[in-house]
């Protein structure tokens, strides 16, 4: 049985990539833990908890992991992948008339024009953004 460790929570474009990733190898032996954050996955692999963490490489982390898994840890990257991710979109709440506060997750900053928004607030997951944006939170998410 492998373990393999991504950013969740549940339903984040980390889990649909491994997942996939798991699927395309013919895995059926896998158990996928979700993680709040790279730096525990990482701890969770030098531990021997977890034998494999999937990051995806826009994540605005991976420079980061890569280096203290590197250097901290002696674990090596051992494969790459292009994988599609969930359709994102710029929503905005339906009551808000003139958005004002925009929640990100910081890898896709550069995917839109964000001029429209005064303020950017980043969330560690698109779905935290959504659970901000449906919260009331944020004008748009």
């Amino acid at each position: 049985m492998a373990i393999f460790a991504t950013l969740g929570p549940a339903g984040s474009n980390h889990e649909l990539v491994t997942r996939r990733y798991i699927r395309f190898h013919g895995r059926d032996d896998v158990d996928l833990v979700l993680i709040d954050d790279f730096e525990a996955g990482l701890s969770m692999m030098a531990e021997g908890s977890v034998d494999f963490m999937i990051q995806a490489g826009a994540h605005f982390q991976t420079a980061a992991t890569l280096a203290k898994a590197h250097f901290r840890h002696h674990i090596r990257a051992i494969d790459t992948f292009i994988a599609p991710s969930h359709p994102l979109a710029i929503l905005t709440r339906v009551e808000i008339k003139e958005p004002k506060t925009l929640a990100l997750q910081p890898a896709t900053r550069d995917y839109a024009d964000l001029s429209n928004w005064i303020t950017l607030i980043e969330e560690s997951t698109t779905v935290a953004v959504g659970d901000g944006l449906l919260a009331g939170r944020y004008d748009s998410g």
